[in-house]
């Protein structure tokens, strides 16, 4: 097929798969990293309680095949147009461009050249931990250098310069003194299988970049951390997160790297890390929370400008925190909206990512899954520079929408109840501004009501009052009455209710 006929069949394909609804609700469309996958999947599920008016997809192509569909598919993304598609990828090719990217690994330069308007907000914090299966094993301590000596081992067979040191085997006397109860079944396991990632990976880019910073001669070996290359090791290849979990169910004597979510999904065994001071972490929310608090706010730092809001927070010096941690990020056009979408997928798209940023069950949601909220100095940051960049057609997305304002007028002996109503209801629909006062006055005249620039309630306690066109009553509440009597006089009395 000519290059010519290629572009037209892939704008063809986004023109067929770009419908802006579903069942009368807005599409927002999102694909990218593994890493963040569940919990998405689960925010996205909450989120639909939230929003009956936009459906939220997420797509997990891993971080490469985000970033290409932000920016432009039938230019930036391998897809069956341009490629063999017996190597077409996945079911992400049934959604091309999208409303946000998903990605662990940073953009380039020429992408932010390509692309402008680019900008990447981080969404939440989280952890790659090793992953292994050694038989009759369930409870490996390593500390950060050995970490690095295994995924190095080198066989000298690609012209590759190996550093000695390397750690080949289970019974390697490190291992072993680390883990005494286990020495039997280490040393039975024999050389150490190395399952990565075959794509390019976010995953494996944190992963890379941690154990650059363990050890000076894996930072050789490996000086660019976002290629998925693992020269001069004899490596498992397998694609996505869920590929080297499978891989490590499935073969004895393996140890690789997955996100966290991933590997307690499956129940996979975790390395534990013992830190230079002699205490030993554990992969956790906790811990991930405590080297976003150490190195979040880093911006700048890791090579980008500060205004890309990007940063390295793996390799914590902290205690308690875990050393293998990174950020996941929102990739957005900050005023390009994507083919077949309008600015009703723009707000619906902004919505969301205020509801992830500032809401509660987001927060359950992040802990369960074992990642981090952003500490509060970095979510405050990011979250403004967000409202103040995101666009549509040159405007604002982020302009504060026109309250209604609507009187009430509640009975006094309402006060308590009615106050705690209004505090649920205006969490549930920020829209309405709502001026109560409260009154003993059991009833207003019906004109009252009818002539007002505002709209008016009265909650009161009569239930027979007739009323003019245009008014309406609806029952608030039920109230339960009951007697109260005594049986035994005076004396002693007894007190009885009795309900109808």
């Amino acid at each position: 097929m000519s290059a010519e006929l290629d572009s037209a069949a892939c704008e063809a394909h986004v023109v067929l798969t770009a419908t802006p609804t579903l069942n009368g609700k807005t599409i927002v469309r999102g694909a990218g990293g593994s890493f963040p996958n569940r919990l998405f999947q689960d925010a996205m599920f909450a989120y639909g309680f939230a929003n009956a008016k936009a459906t939220v997809q997420y797509t997990s192509t891993g971080s490469s095949g985000g970033k290409c569909r932000i920016k432009d598919y039938c230019i930036s993304c391998d897809h069956p147009f341009t490629i063999d598609p017996a190597d077409a990828g996945n079911d992400g090719d049934a959604i091309p461009n999208v409303d946000f990217a998903g990605s662990d690994s940073l953009l380039k330069t020429s992408d932010y050249a390509s692309y402008p308007d680019l900008q990447m907000y981080p969404a939440v914090a989280g952890a790659v931990v090793p992953i292994f299966n050694v038989p009759g094993v369930d409870d490996l301590i390593l500390n950060t250098t050995m970490i690095a000596q295994i995924f190095r081992k080198c066989l000298n067979t690609s012209g590759i310069d190996c550093a000695a040191g390397a750690i080949q085997a289970w019974s390697d006397p490190k291992i072993l003194e680390l883990n005494p109860s286990y020495s039997a079944a280490l040393q039975a396991c024999g050389d150490i299988k190395v399952v990565v990632r075959a794509d390019k990976s976010g995953t494996t880019e944190i992963f890379k970049k941690a154990l650059r910073t363990f050890e000076t001669e894996f930072a050789n070996q490996f000086p660019d951390p976002s290629s998925k290359s693992w020269p001069g090791v004899d490596v498992i290849q397998r694609d996505m997160n869920e590929g080297v979990a499978a891989a490590i169910l499935g073969i004895s004597c393996t140890i690789g790297y997955s996100v966290l979510a991933e590997a307690q999904e499956h129940n996979l065994n975790m390395v534990r890390i013992k830190k230079s001071t002699g205490v030993i972490v554990a992969p956790n929310s906790e811990s991930v929370s405590f080297a976003a608090m150490e190195k979040g706010l880093d911006f700048g730092l890791n090579g980008d400008t500060v205004d890309r809001m990007t940063a390295d927070i793996q390799g914590s010096l902290r205690t308690s925190s875990w050393p293998i941690a990174g950020y996941t990020y929102f990739v957005l056009r900050k005023n390009t909206t994507r083919a077949g979408g309008n600015c009703e997928t723009r707000l619906q798209t902004f919505k969301f990512l205020e509801w992830f940023y500032t809401n509660s069950v987001v927060k359950s949601l992040v802990a369960s899954h074992g990642y981090a909220m952003l500490p509060s100095e970095v979510r405050s940051k990011v979250w403004s520079a967000l409202k103040n960049e995101f666009r549509c057609d040159g405007k604002l997305i982020a302009v504060e929408e026109a309250k209604v304002l609507v009187s009430v007028e509640v009975n006094s002996a309402l006060e308590s109840d009615f106050s705690l109503t209004k505090e649920v209801y205006t969490l549930v629909d920020s829209s309405l501004d709502l001026s109560v006062a409260y009154s003993d006055v059991p009833l207003v005249p019906v004109n009252m009501l009818t002539n007002l620039g505002v709209p008016k309630i009265k909650l009161g306690w009569r239930h027979n009052m007739i009323v003019a066109d245009g008014i309406a009553i609806s029952p608030y509440a039920g109230i339960g009455m009951g007697v109260i009597f005594n049986l035994c006089g005076a004396v002693e009395p007894c007190l009885f209710w009795c309900f109808g």
